[in-house]
């Protein structure tokens, strides 16, 4: 089956996950040069939201008088890899059947190198191959009331690529200007939902200001015949409506929207809200909801209360049956509160320079979201918003969308915030392009790096250009990041060209890797030390658009393990040992390749190895730019670093061959064992099957006073299945 860019084969395969970048994708089985008469495949789909006609009705709500009709209209979209091509498809004329072949005169098709089917924007010919870091900006006016036979970039249009792509969304009327404007960052269609709930309503009182004195929906569906009911107080049918959309058709709840406000569809749709200070002069905050099914437990934010003292406050939102305890993080302290059950919200304020974690003690899922700069008297000054991160959708990198300093780019106040879990080297590339002066470990090239200590909230700004946008920010050691881009009250001016508006930036999606350890048999003696046997599990996770093909994973063990053969498996499946010197699957330099992880899928793989030194044991893992480390620490103790131990014959030669049924010798020399010159010692031994895990602990008796020899004889032999793996210990 044929269906716009994807070929679907044999049963459905589903990749599962919590998050909104997490999404089931059904993908089936990709044969990607099959999948449309021009071997395109299209993964990454949006229908552009927040028509201008809504968001100046919007502006209206907020401020009924001085509103201008012709509003500035943008779409960022920014490419992430070279070889992208977007095909980009106007409503005017509506929309292509099978995008991935078009036929409609006004669909353009950038990158492909053809000028007679379009030209990206800002190139004089099609580029052949636009390389990461390109920014495609769709900037226009758009005058109201809208004459469709005009092909312009605006809302609904729809746009499709071949490679994963970030787009963010920014408009303001000419008048007044960017002091009342909207920037939200655009989800895929597959990131779409079909349940929402609203976080805030006009029922919300804070003692700070009437920031909610407004609240508006947008809902745009992706697919033709899809029924939106909107419950504006979550009540039930009473305050209830229902109207049917078609594919990029938004509908827009112009105020009235209270707390716990529902929006149920019967395809998947995207939804934006709208909330705002009616006559402030001027006031709006604007955040995308994510799907009930995407929520989490737990969420991070990157933007603290500015350095000025302009507060920024968390908002969570609680619709279980039972009180939820929340614990939280930040760099002034942690802490618990409570969010009231049953449509509870609570507020919490941010302090300076600090982002935070907030986790739910019970493990319930919860919405969150952040007012920034929500002060009585700079709260229609520096105002915007964001919805906060779910902590299991972060991943290494952030790429931003849209992220000028201001509207004319003559100054820069808003930064990208950004924050981490744990302490961190935080590389950014300032036009995302991997052309900076600097290279890291991992060979790729930036601009500047900052070493970040947990939870501290960094701002980021591109040096020399004032624009953010395409800013790619990473880490190397695994440390997951959350970033947003939006204005600083302590930078920024407070009208034009500042603008009052910020997004969430999108993780990029990219595999995560993380590396842990268990202590699998705890051998004589008692509590870790050496010949105690250590299982490590290497965690893999495909946070991708795609499956993630070929996937190497190489692990290099240090000197003091040494690995148990045939003891490595993948996804609970048993991995061969390598028939050679080497048998580790994992070990260089070639590792092992996983053939396929899904999209929101994870590989385990796991294996065994022997503790044989002491001290700091690092074990260190690898799979591309990802490298993971884990630690453990053995005390030091009795003589295993200055003793011999070998296997012996009756005479005291050393052997490898025994006899079925006769007796094994075992000699150990430890000179700085022998604490007492003046009496025969001895010394507990163990002798372990590494195939099996099997062992004898044995007592080894000095050959004489002061010798430093200790020896032992007839060790039980069937206790061993493989004699070749029998090692002293």
């Amino acid at each position: 089956m044929l269906t716009d860019g994807y070929c679907f084969h044999g049963r459905q395969v589903f990749a599962k996950g919590r998050s909104a970048w997490l999404r089931t994708l059904t993908i089936g089985i990709i044969f990607a040069a099959s999948c449309a008469v021009q071997g395109v495949t299209l993964v990454h789909d949006f229908y552009l939201p927040l028509p201008e006609a809504q968001v100046r009705n919007t502006f209206v709500a907020l401020q009924p008088t001085g509103i201008g009709t012709t509003l500035d209209s943008i779409y960022s979209i920014v490419i992430t890899a070279p070889g992208t091509v977007i095909y980009y498809d106007h409503w005017e004329d509506g929309y292509e059947i099978n995008l991935a072949s078009p036929i409609q005169p006004n669909t353009r098709v950038w990158g492909d190198g053809i000028n007679s089917n379009g030209i990206a924007p800002g190139f004089v010919n099609d580029p052949t191959n636009m390389p990461a870091g390109t920014v495609l900006t769709l900037r226009n006016d758009v005058t109201l009331p809208r004459n469709p036979s005009i092909i312009l970039y605006d809302g609904r249009d729809r746009v499709a690529a071949t490679k994963a792509i970030v787009v963010a969304r920014a408009a303001w009327a000419k008048t007044p200007g960017t002091v009342l404007a909207t920037a939200v960052e655009v989800p895929a269609t597959i990131d779409y939902g079909k349940q929402f709930i609203c976080p805030v309503g006009q029922d919300v009182i804070t003692n700070a200001n009437s920031m909610f004195e407004y609240a508006g929906l947008f809902v745009m569906a992706g697919e033709d015949g899809t029924t939106v009911i909107i419950d504006q107080d979550g009540t039930g049918p009473s305050n209830s409506i229902s109207v049917v959309l078609n594919r990029g058709e938004s509908y827009h709840f112009n105020g009235g929207i209270m707390k716990g406000a529902t929006i149920n569809a019967s395809k998947p749709v995207q939804v934006h809200e709208a909330t705002g200070d009616i006559g402030a002069n001027y006031e709006s905050r604007w955040f995308r909801l994510y799907p009930v099914d995407q929520w989490y437990s737990s969420y991070l934010t990157p933007v603290g209360t500015s350095s000025n003292g302009n507060p920024a406050y968390v908002f969570l939102f609680n619709t279980n049956s039972a009180p939820l305890t929340i614990n939280y993080d930040t760099r002034a302290g942690s802490g618990t509160f409570s969010v009231p059950a049953n449509n509870g919200l609570s507020r919490f304020q941010m302090p300076a320079n600090s982002g935070a974690r907030f986790t739910c003690a019970s493990n319930q899922s919860f919405q969150t979201i952040e007012t920034v700069s929500a002060n009585p008297s700079a709260n229609n000054v520096y105002d915007w918003g964001l919805t906060l991160v779910p902590a299991d959708g972060l991943t290494t990198e952030a790429v931003v969308g849209w992220g000028p300093g201001s509207s004319d780019y003559s100054q820069n106040g808003s930064p990208v915030w950004v924050t981490a879990l744990s302490a961190t080297r935080l590389y950014v590339d300032y036009k995302g392009d991997g052309k900076g002066p600097l290279t890291n470990s991992a060979g790729r090239a930036y601009d500047v790096a900052y070493d970040l200590s947990a939870l501290e909230s960094k701002r980021v700004y591109a040096s020399g250009t004032n624009d953010q946008t395409a800013m790619r920010l990473y880490t190397l050691d695994g440390s997951p990041i959350a970033a947003a881009w939006g204005e600083d009250a302590a930078v920024a001016g407070p009208a034009n060209p500042f603008i009052d508006a910020g997004t969430t930036i999108i993780p990029f999606p990219t595999p995560v890797m993380r590396k842990t350890s268990t202590l699998f048999k705890d051998n004589p003696p008692s509590g870790l030390s050496t010949n105690d046997v250590i299982e490590y599990t290497i965690t893999v996770e495909n946070k991708g658009l795609l499956p993630l093909g070929n996937q190497i994973v190489l692990d290099e063990l240090p000197t003091t393990l040494i690995y148990s053969n045939n003891s490595t498996t993948i996804d609970g499946i048993a991995l061969p040992d390598h028939l050679d010197e080497t048998p580790f699957p994992l070990g260089p330099p070639q590792g092992y390749t996983i053939p396929v992880i899904l999209r929101g899928g994870t590989s385990l793989v796991k294996f065994k190895a022997t503790i044989v030194g002491t001290g700091s044991i690092i074990n260190s893992g690898f799979s591309g730019d990802l490298s993971v480390s884990n630690e453990i620490v053995v005390p030091t103790g009795g003589s295993a670093s200055t003793c011999t131990v070998a296997f012996v014959d009756a005479t005291t030669n050393d052997t490898a061959v025994y006899f079925a049924g006769s007796p094994i010798y075992l000699k150990l020399i430890a000179t700085n064992a022998n604490s007492d010159a003046s009496t025969t010692q001895t010394i507990t031994a163990l002798v372990q099957d590494l195939t099996s895990g099997d062992y004898q602990t044995v007592t080894l008796r000095e050959t004489g006073t002061n010798t430093s020899v200790v020896s032992h004889k007839r060790l039980v032999l069937f206790l061993f299945r493989d004699l070749d793996n029998v090692q002293p210990g």
